[in-house]
């Protein structure tokens, strides 16, 4: 009998983040892998045609078998982007108390669940550090705050290239102009940091990132995966 893997991720294909390629590899290896996600509206902020909260509720991709809990789209707003964080744990803590889906091992790709604490701020540099390694000459690290109606706001980081463009890992998107990032990202920059000063702010945050991970990664697991392993 071939392995379950749920995947429990706010944001899925059609959307363009790695965790496809994760869960489309699975399946590739002989597992049996099943996705919860929100409904698709990322980086426009409108979901996707042919999507809805009565429409493509329930599919299968390239072998996955994906079901998709009702969220507030992101829109292009502070507030939208709240409500957006907020409605997929919200709704995913109902769908938890009534599927019956059990799995031989949960996996979760976080993206919104713990990001609203100001001391997840060494998480940004956790993001660039890897990537700026192979790319100094190439990136700056941005660190933005983007401050939401509901709470203080949560730390935010990115790569600006020296032609203009905007890569942001830890949404796997490209944007192909400063105009156009902060048109999705609404950020309040706060500073740009070379290589070296990234590189310093991680050595020495790296521990207290670890910790405050784990602490809520164990929240999560109590809204949206309790009891899912069978």
């Amino acid at each position: 009998m071939s392995k379950h893997i749920l995947i429990i991720c706010q944001f899925f294909y059609p959307e363009q983040f790695r965790i496809n390629d994760i869960a489309f590899e699975w399946v590739k290896r002989g597992c049996k892998v099943t996705v919860v996600t929100g409904l698709p509206n990322y980086p426009e902020g409108k979901i996707y045609e042919g999507y809805g909260l009565f429409k493509k509720r329930h599919e299968i991709i390239n072998g996955v078998e994906v079901y998709r809990i009702p969220e507030i789209p992101r829109g292009k707003t502070k507030l939208g982007m709240a409500l957006n964080y907020y409605s997929f744990p919200f709704f995913g803590f109902f769908w938890n108390l009534t599927t019956s889906i059990k799995a031989d091992e949960v996996f979760k790709d976080h993206k919104s669940y713990y990001i609203f604490l100001k001391e997840l701020k060494n998480c940004c540099y956790a993001r660039t550090y890897d990537f700026l390694k192979e790319n100094q000459d190439d990136y700056k690290a941005v660190l933005a705050y983007i401050p939401h109606i509901f709470c203080k706001g949560h730390y935010h980081a990115y790569l600006e290239k020296y032609d203009g463009k905007v890569l942001d890992i830890a949404g796997n998107s490209l944007y192909n102009s400063i105009e156009e990032a902060n048109t999705i990202l609404n950020p309040d920059i706060i500073k740009k940091y070379t290589f070296e000063e990234v590189q310093k702010e991680y050595n020495e945050n790296k521990d207290l990132f670890k910790e405050m991970q784990n602490k809520y990664y164990k929240l999560q697991t109590l809204t949206l995966m309790k009891d899912k392993i069978r």
